[in-house]
């Protein structure tokens, strides 16, 4: 069944198709904001506010796009909220799933260790720069769905992009030389 159509049942009352629409993108908008927040708690409590205000306002929801992408614009803004309520940013704790399904003891002491150092270098970056980069590589969204995301310029949010790579390939170089 097409998610909009979906929409629509869910929109006529039944309301047993809402668990296939959390189902569905709870996990990649919880991963998105405990990328951008830095913590886990603030993260959940953030995806919750999302579905919520998602499904309180759906009668107003007109489908222009992507659902996927109308979550992600939902989940930006609720953690710019965050972020303006001057809040401190706590440091990463959530372990990324391993990609090798049998990685041996070594290798996943160096990709623990390896992820925590782009964590930590991802902190560094511009909010904006940090934003574009994790919708750009860890949930794979095409530069056109961010500029929609971020309601910015197709072009502000490659340079953004560039910029913030080059900038994160700095930070780790200097690492790894120590």
């Amino acid at each position: 069944m097409r998610e909009k159509d979906i929409i629509q049942k869910i929109k006529n009352g039944e309301t047993e198709l809402i668990e296939h629409i959390v189902s569905t993108y709870y996990t990649e908008i919880y991963s998105y904001l405990c990328r951008k927040l830095g913590s886990e708690i603030e993260a959940q409590d953030v995806t919750q506010e999302v579905f919520i205000k998602f499904f309180t306002n759906l009668h107003t929801y007109q489908e222009r796009g992507k659902l996927k992408n109308y979550l992600f614009k939902l989940a930006t803004n609720a953690s710019n909220d965050v972020f303006r309520k001057n809040k401190p940013m706590h440091s990463l704790d959530v372990v990324e799933e391993l990609q090798d399904s049998n990685p041996t003891p070594w290798e996943v002491t160096e990709q623990k260790e390896d992820q925590k150092r782009v964590k930590a270098a991802l902190q560094t970056l511009s909010g904006q720069q940090r934003e574009v980069i994790i919708l750009r590589f860890y949930h794979e969204l095409s530069f056109l769905d961010i500029a929609r995301i971020t309601e910015s310029n197709l072009s502000t949010v490659k340079t953004r992009y560039r910029r913030g790579m080059m900038e994160l390939k700095k930070i780790l170089e200097v690492e790894y030389e120590e």
